[in-house]
């Protein structure tokens, strides 16, 4: 799976990395299944070596791509306390149920994957108000992962959530700059000062409420091409213009190679070109 990086000089900046490695890994998978009800009807079969929760290699020899029949994958963190109200993603992913259930093709509506990393006090009141929940184009589980694996996993997503509310109206939360390093484009509920971090509809999107997260959901997996591409540059613009005082001088910036995760098909090459354009 192709990744997008950006060279100055010697160094190399890593920006999006390759899902197949991370999601392979049987502790990972087994973690995930044993959570999710009807795993292998959400999931697909992935009991194949060369076949992950999101991807498959058809040969040993050729790259990994991503899956037809995958779900999304949305992922988030949290210490699990009263900064974040994590019933607004609950209430969001009945939302995007009842709309899916109300279409006349509810296969138009994704499968979403929703995984949720951290350790807190209230991990066990949240689990026990998710076990009661009806599902069934969405899924979500809860993972503690060790510090190398999560900006592998961030680098495999494709959406981040935050739902950080600032008590102090003052503090941005720190997974968000997180997600940014890791190409990952976020929804952020809002409050005070998260304009200072999250520009509305230019690296992320900001919602007040569980029905506008739901919809930001729609439209990061049945995507507007226009949204996603202002989206995508932005966060590559961002990343390109960061100035570290040791390594970093007034030097040209040098794009050596430009690929993305996104999967073949038109959305991926509409991304490819346009980024491929912006950045020689």
């Amino acid at each position: 799976m192709p990744s997008l990086g950006i060279s100055i000089r010697n160094i190399h900046f890593l920006l999006n990395r390759s899902p197949f490695q991370f999601l392979k890994r049987i502790e990972f998978s087994k973690a995930i299944e044993s959570q999710i009800l009807n795993a292998r009807d959400f999931l697909g079969d992935i009991s194949q070596p060369e076949t992950t929760l999101l991807t498959i290699k058809h040969t040993s020899t050729t790259d990994a791509e991503y899956r037809t029949d995958r779900p999304q994958l949305i992922v988030s963190s949290t210490s699990w306390t009263e900064d974040e109200d994590f019933t607004i993603l609950l209430d969001a992913m009945q939302k995007y149920e009842t709309v899916a259930a109300a279409s006349v093709d509810p296969a138009t509506y994704p499968k979403l994957l929703f995984v949720i990393t951290g350790k807190g006090s209230l991990k066990t009141y949240y689990e026990q108000k998710i076990s009661k929940m009806q599902l069934n184009r969405t899924r979500i589980v809860t993972l503690w992962l060790e510090m190398i694996d999560y900006p592998l996993l961030l680098g495999s997503a494709d959406l981040g959530i935050s739902l950080h509310k600032s008590t102090s109206g003052m503090d941005l939360p720190m997974k968000v700059v997180d997600m940014f390093g890791c190409g990952l484009p976020v929804c952020a509920l809002g409050f005070d000062c998260i304009d200072e971090l999250v520009h509305n509809d230019e690296n992320g999107l900001i919602f007040k409420d569980a029905a506008q997260l739901s919809e930001h959901h729609n439209g990061f997996v049945i995507p507007d091409v226009d949204c996603v591409l202002k989206i995508f540059l932005s966060l590559f613009s961002f990343a390109g213009s960061l100035r570290h005082s040791c390594l970093f001088k007034e030097t040209r910036v040098s794009a050596r190679k430009c690929h993305l995760r996104t999967p073949a098909g038109k959305l991926g090459e509409e991304l490819e070109g346009a980024v491929a354009q912006a950045v020689h």
